[in-house]
């Protein structure tokens, strides 16, 4: 609390009001006793009324917060989602991984390809878990050692969900066009901010290109998702592993 040294100061003048009073009794003591005892009581509550103005404050900002990043919490999940969906394809011989990349992210394909597949989810942090797995086993050194026809399938499936972030990469943008704002106001300091575009534009780019080092990715990834949560103070909820994104209503 800002004020809380004038209020302590206060209370220790209030209090020195009332010594005398303790030591002889008469009028002019008796009155600065009522002062003391008046001022005391006045700092004490002007106390409590700033701690509770400033807990309704921290509500009213955290809550602010949670929905101006919500949105951009809400692609980077789905980011994930499409990851782990995706990679479960792999398995998958009679999967068409040959489509354009943009195809993937329309309403009509991800509602046609949704009931073929049956619908699984998974922690939180068992997600996260399972994606870094995935980092670990496409990282540069072990992409090498891998088939070519499957190698092609894992260069596919980070191109496809590389290509599926035009609206995450909306929301960053918006992030990092009003970043002196968000400072001053203290949702995201301006070193934050930079921090995470810089992760968002390296996986993005990372995934977008053949045989790179997809751990690197997948990481910063999993980094600046971890980081958005913390500031937005979002729940770990479970995480549905499918085919899920944004899309334009002429999709419709």
């Amino acid at each position: 609390m800002r004020d809380l040294g004038i209020y302590v100061i206060a209370i220790i003048i209030s209090a020195l009001f009332l010594v005398p009073s303790l030591i002889c009794k008469c009028p002019v003591f008796d009155t600065l006793s009522g002062i003391g005892c008046s001022g005391i009581a006045a700092a004490v509550m002007a106390i409590f009324l700033e701690r509770a103005n400033a807990k309704r404050e921290c509500e009213r900002t955290a809550k602010a917060k949670s929905l101006y990043f919500k949105q951009l919490y809400d692609q980077l999940i789905m980011m994930i989602e499409r990851i782990l969906w995706f990679d479960e394809r792999l398995k998958d011989d009679n999967f068409n991984w040959n489509l354009q990349d943009d195809v993937y992210s329309t309403f009509g394909y991800m509602a046609g390809i949704s009931s073929r597949y049956q619908k699984t989810s998974l922690t939180y942090d068992d997600a996260i878990n399972k994606l870094k797995d995935i980092g670990v086993k496409y990282n540069i050194d072990n992409i090498k050692t891998i088939a070519e026809p499957d190698k092609y399938k894992i260069k596919r499936l980070f191109q496809i969900v590389a290509a599926s972030s035009s609206y995450l990469l909306n929301e960053a943008n918006a992030i990092k066009n009003n970043k002196l704002t968000l400072d001053i106001i203290d949702y995201m300091s301006l070193d934050e901010n930079k921090g995470i575009m810089f992760d968002i534009s390296l996986f993005i780019t990372l995934m977008g290109k053949p045989n790179k080092n997809y751990q690197v990715a997948v990481n910063a990834l999993i980094s600046v998702t971890e980081r958005i949560r913390e500031i937005g103070q979002y729940p770990k909820g479970d995480i549905r592993i499918g085919l899920h994104g944004s899309f334009p209503m002429s999709d419709l």
